[in-house]
């Protein structure tokens, strides 16, 4: 009997020791970290516990989680609010994270975080489970450590206003399989469209945002449109049949490099499609058409920048011209999109390093995908015709510094781990890129982190002739005819033609270069001539 006792005595001192350590390690483990809820599946949450725990960059640890994302399907919302309120305030939660396969709960987040004098952020995270295949992919990492690599906080967005333009109405994604691309369809399935017409030239992409907002949406009303932008009877086509409300314009060829390299490609895709969904808008009758477009329209000194610029002027000079009302919005870059500097890196660290940046002080202005799409969205509810929107994209960022942050999400160490070497400026890049040009003034607008440019507007008549010349020039492939017509356009552009097929090779020596004051954009005289609608924009 004694034997038995003295046993269960030591049992017990194990556990509580046992306990005490376990205690002791989750404390350390959390030293430094602020609480976190998360929504999503058990086993996910498990998943991303673990890797918050082993990698404190973040600064984040779960407190809590909702498996099966509070069980929105059995709760009333009234209850599942309820739930969340008492969460955050029990826990004291600085940041609540949703899977992306349970969005449907994040309106309910978001009310509860409304009424909070320091609302918690709200990040959507990608699948967690990739982890576990060591698919540390830069969506998630962007997901997770957005504030680390933009050094900053969030933007606020007010989408009060959104709901209105789109609720029942038949939207129109062009380039919907892409990034900016995607998201847009993503955020638009929420405000509960009509029908969302996913317009794209790749069709696995197009499949796969059509599956995703079925999956993870519940949204049933997307259509899948295979078409290439610059084809004006497949799109007329489209628009007729389907007599878009609002119509997002996203698709574009937007790799500096490579864009330098396929010159007539990019204007076909870039200008000529532009001129093509705009005509068609307007034959249509949309309500309105927005323009994604790119800091580097500013003062270009790429291919690519200058034909963003000259798909800007395309939409001014429409405005006020038919009822179709045209808003481009100029933003900087976004971090994880296909082919950006992020996806470069973690290519780089798999196989090994270095990583490369081309100088050392190369900057860029960054945002995340969400809250550049959300930016996006009030743009378009608040732009006015022949507006140019320029979403306040906060300090640049030094792609040295980013690249180091991005390292250590990684869980590596920067020059340590792996190495950062500098190949030198490429064809068509410059050390910095401005949000307006020297002549733009800014307007405010209801939105702090939206403002509105002030601009001429560029006669149509210019357009239709510079139109002309680009489809002649890449009938007959004459890149020299292709960018003494973007000159004339775009005054400002500054492109060293003998470099259109150059390629940067290690042994660049970066150097700091003063840079010049640009030459100003003129633009010719104002005049109202009806635009044709039935333009051929055929090659």
């Amino acid at each position: 009997m004694i034997a038995i006792e003295g046993l269960t005595i030591v049992l017990c001192l194990v556990v509580a020791i046992a306990l005490v350590l376990r205690f002791r390690a989750r404390s350390a483990t959390n030293a430094g970290t602020r609480p976190a809820l998360f929504v999503g599946t058990h086993n996910n949450a498990r998943i991303i516990a673990r890797f918050l725990a082993s990698n404190p960059y973040y600064g984040y640890h779960i407190v809590k989680e909702y498996a099966d994302g509070l069980r929105v399907s059995h709760r009333e919302p009234d209850e599942a609010l309820k739930t969340v309120q008492l969460a955050l305030h029990h826990s004291g939660a600085c940041c609540v994270f949703i899977e992306r396969a349970f969005m449907r709960v994040k309106p309910i987040v978001e009310s509860a975080v409304a009424g909070i004098d320091r609302p918690p952020q709200i990040k959507v995270v990608s699948n967690p489970a990739n982890l576990l295949l060591g698919a540390q992919d830069v969506s998630f990492v962007c997901d997770l450590g957005s504030q680390e690599l933009l050094q900053r906080g969030p933007v606020h967005i007010d989408l009060r206003n959104v709901g209105e333009c789109i609720e029942n109405q038949t939207v129109l994604v062009t380039g919907a399989g892409g990034s900016i691309g995607s998201e847009l369809c993503r955020q638009i399935s929420v405000f509960n469209p009509a029908r969302l017409i996913l317009v794209g030239h790749g069709e696995n992409s197009l499949f796969s945002i059509q599956q995703e907002l079925a999956l993870h949406y519940g949204f049933t009303r997307a259509v899948p449109v295979l078409a290439d932008v610059a084809d004006a009877a497949r799109i007329r086509s489209v628009f007729s049949e389907y007599r878009p409300y609002i119509v997002f314009h996203a698709a574009a060829h937007k790799h500096v490099p490579l864009v330098e390299n396929n010159i007539c490609e990019a204007v076909k895709n870039n200008i000529l499609g532009t001129h093509v969904v705009a005509l068609a808008a307007a034959a249509a009758g949309c309500a309105k058409l927005v323009l994604l477009s790119t800091d580097k329209a500013v003062q270009p000194s790429s291919v690519m920048g200058a034909t963003k610029r000259v798909a800007e002027l395309i939409c001014q000079s429409f405005a006020h011209r038919t009822p179709t009302e045209f808003v481009s919005v100029r933003f900087g870059n976004v971090l994880g999109s296909r082919g950006s500097a992020l996806s470069l890196f973690k290519l780089q660290i798999d196989n090994g390093g270095p990583v490369t940046v081309t100088h050392p002080a190369m900057e860029r202005y960054f945002m995340s995908i969400p809250e550049a799409v959300s930016l996006v969205l009030e743009a378009m509810a608040i732009g006015r015709d022949g507006q140019v929107m320029v979403l306040e994209m906060g300090k640049p960022v030094n792609i040295t510094t980013l690249a180091k942050a991005f390292i250590r999400l990684l869980g590596l160490r920067p020059g340590t781990d792996v190495p950062i070497s500098y190949t030198g400026i490429r064809p068509g890049e410059k050390l910095y890129e401005e949000l307006l040009t020297a002549q733009e003034g800014l307007t405010k607008t209801q939105n702090e982190g939206i403002l509105a440019a002030q601009q001429e507007q560029l006669d149509y008549q210019v357009v239709q002739a510079a139109i002309k010349d680009f489809r002649f020039a890449i009938h007959v492939s004459d890149e020299a005819l292709i960018l003494k017509t973007l000159r004339a356009l775009v005054p400002s552009f500054t492109h060293d033609d003998r470099v259109i097929a150059a390629q940067p090779t290690s042994s660049d020596v970066p150097q700091e270069v003063e840079p010049k004051e640009p030459p100003r954009e003129v633009q010719p005289a104002i005049a109202t001539p009806a635009i044709l609608l039935t333009d051929e924009v055929r090659i």
